[in-house]
């Protein structure tokens, strides 16, 4: 299993996510915050947020498979799930290789907006073109690549909500911030993949 040490601390994430993440929001003075996990899987494994919890922040896991591990509520989340929580959300990791674009959005229209965001993009998707795959409730991943949303289809979502891109990691996470902070954004470069099955939309 791949993970980095940092101070005794252990990053979980796929790419280096958390080590990002966590420079971040130190930038904006978030030391010890509140993140919101959506696609958590069983809160370990490639998890953005592990790091985090293990650094003593307070959070909440969501799965629609939590493998066993009950610290992960399963549940399959909707455009239209409601959140009940007294915290302020800090992070906000979305991962759900499905209704990724219309569970970003639906939080966003619903809540304060959180000061940092990640979520997957799919990067096999056309770079200049807004594709979102259609809502479905009980969308779950299906082993293909047709899932989530293009880049730009991310870029103008989160533009809209008042969010600036910070970086992209391996042309598969946004990290963004929200522009009141001010923060330049990281040099960072976006490109497709060909990795996997021909998509149809």
């Amino acid at each position: 299993e791949r993970y980095v040490i940092l101070f005794n601390m252990k990053d979980y994430s796929q790419n280096g996510e958390s080590v990002i993440l966590d420079e971040l929001l130190e930038k904006i003075g978030v030391v010890k915050g509140f993140f919101l996990d959506i696609g958590a899987g069983d809160g370990y494994h490639l998890s953005n947020t592990r790091y985090f919890l293990e650094k003593g922040w307070g959070g909440l896991m969501f799965d629609a498979d939590n493998k066993g591990n009950n610290d992960v509520i399963e549940v399959i989340v909707s455009k239209d799930s409601i959140f009940e929580m007294d915290e302020d959300v800090d992070l906000l990791s979305i991962d759900i290789d499905g209704n990724d674009y219309w569970v970003l959005k639906g939080f966003l229209e619903k809540h304060d907006h959180p000061k940092v965001i990640i979520c997957e993009v799919n990067s096999q998707l056309p770079l200049y073109s807004k594709k979102v795959v259609q809502y479905d409730a009980e969308r779950m991943w299906d082993g293909t690549h047709c899932y989530g949303m293009s880049y730009l289809a991310a870029v103008e979502l989160l533009h809209r909500y008042g969010y600036t891109i910070y970086d992209v990691v391996n042309n598969t996470n946004i990290i963004a911030v929200k522009q009141d902070y001010n923060i330049p954004n990281k040099l960072y470069s976006f490109g497709l993949t060909y990795s996997h099955p021909e998509i149809h939309f």
